[in-house]
């Protein structure tokens, strides 16, 4: 885990994909990570990460990297100074666990904010993390074929 976004030069990935079967554990390895990264284990070059469930009613409606991080219970300044954060530095030092791409519909697999987000259009420094079944790899492919990406497989 301690691995996760380095490539064989040194360089960060732009684009991580984790692929497994279901049930295989790709949900538990996102969580993992952004717990150990709270825990100051791992990813010391990231001062912010993001783990978003995809299947969630909510995530499929945003429009924006806005809509992803608004919550009621979230003061509005809080919120604000982050996402003002976020952009202006275009997402560098920010990972972003996109946990159950595959259960997105096969149209906002690729064009919808998240697709912009995997493709480096929207915030382009940023690290993308993309936790899949092997059925949605055709699409994730596309969308980081311009870019520096790792491919890690979940056994078990």
């Amino acid at each position: 885990i301690d691995q996760v976004g380095l490539l064989g030069d040194g360089e960060r990935a732009r684009c991580i994909i984790v692929e497994g079967i279901p049930g295989i554990g790709k949900s538990t390895f996102s969580w993992h990570l952004g717990v150990c990264w709270a825990q100051k284990e791992i990813l010391h070059d990231y001062h912010l990460v993001l783990l978003l469930r995809v299947r969630d009613e909510r995530m499929q409606h945003a429009k924006s990297v806005s809509d992803l991080f608004c919550y009621k219970e979230q003061p509005k300044q809080e919120h604000e100074a982050v996402m003002e954060w976020i952009k202006s530095n275009k997402g560098d030092g920010v990972m972003m666990v996109l946990d159950g791409y595959d259960e997105l519909s096969a149209d906002l697999q690729t064009s919808s904010i998240f697709a912009d987000i995997i493709r480096g259009k929207v915030l382009p420094k940023m690290t993308v993390l993309v936790s899949s079944r092997p059925s949605a790899n055709q699409n994730l492919h596309q969308l980081c074929a311009d870019q520096k990406c790792q491919y890690i497989e979940v056994i078990g």
